[in-house]
Formats: C-alpha cells, structure tokens, sequence
C-alpha cells in the first residue's frame, strides 16, 4: 500500500542525503498538518516515529515501492517472492478449459494482474481480450475465450520469466 506520506527519495553522493530527507518531512509538514492541541486523541502524528525507528526514511539501493522492489545499482525491479506466488495462484485458479467466470472474479483477477503489470514488461498490451471479455459480459458471468486464454498464457510465460531474473529497468 502507499500512502500521503510515502515518498522514494533519490540522490546521489553523501552531501546531498540529509538535505533530501529533510526536504521530503518537510513536504509532509506542508501538505499534512502537525498535531495541535485541539485535536482529536485519535489523530496521530504524520510522520509515525515508530515507522522512522524501523528503517523507513533510511537510505538503501534497494527499496520496496509499490509492492515491487527496486535495486538502484543494478537497475532491475521485481516482485517480491509472495507476489510471485499470488500471481501464480491467479493464473492457476483459472485453467485453459474454464469457458466462464464471474463479472466479481474476473474484476478481481483484472485488478491484480494490471497492479502486477506495470513493470513486466510486455505485459501493458495483453489486457485488449481480458477487457473485452468484461465489456461483453452476459448477466453476471464474464465469457472466457480463446483470445483471453491466449492472454493469460501470455501472463503464464512471463510469471516463467520475471521468476528466473529480475526485470531491468531500462526494458520499461
């Protein structure tokens, strides 16, 4: 998840790290407004201490944004082994065989693969069929086709490949 107050941070040299950092809190205190008395008791702080003791706002080459982790010195990202393994069970919960789905499931399925496909590449241009396949729906079930069976054994290769290397940035 991301939130308001989550930024990635990039500099480079060691001069330049502290000014960074606290140029980005700075941004949170104009954007969000600190604690006053008059507030709520729930209301919490915007910068979390907690979050700050634990290693966020530190600096690293390698960072999970987004839900994808990003190495800045080999220029690669990649899904972190639990999404792998979601994006797996996605396309193992629909066989080639399966002629229909529900509108729910498919809406469901569509949302996770296109969170999954930002950085894979190729993979923008595969959801042309799944889309259409939810655009055509009849009453409540959703149509599965060859062309969005091709699609998904197109998800199906690239799950093969993102799995043996990371995907390097510049292939974006």
């Amino acid at each position: 998840d991301i939130f308001v107050d989550d930024f990635l941070g990039l500099c480079q040299g060691r001069r330049q790290r502290r000014r960074v950092r606290r140029t980005l809190l700075h941004a949170i205190d104009d954007v969000i407004r600190p604690l006053d008395a008059e507030d709520d008791p729930a209301r919490k702080e915007p910068v979390s201490l907690k979050k700050l003791r634990q290693g966020d706002c530190s600096w690293a080459t390698i960072k999970t944004m987004l839900g994808w982790i990003i190495d800045t010195v080999n220029l690669t990202i990649h899904l972190p082994p639990s999404r792998v393994e979601r994006l797996a069970a996605i396309l193992a919960s629909i066989p080639r065989e399966q002629k229909r789905t529900s509108v729910r499931k498919w809406h469901k399925v569509l949302g996770e693969l296109r969170s999954m496909a930002l950085a894979l590449p190729g993979a923008r241009h595969l959801f042309s069929h799944m889309q259409h396949a939810l655009a055509t729906k009849i009453g409540g079930r959703v149509a599965l086709r060859k062309g969005v069976h091709h699609a998904l054994d197109d998800f199906r290769w690239l799950l093969d490949n993102i799995a043996s290397r990371p995907t390097r940035i510049a292939e974006l």
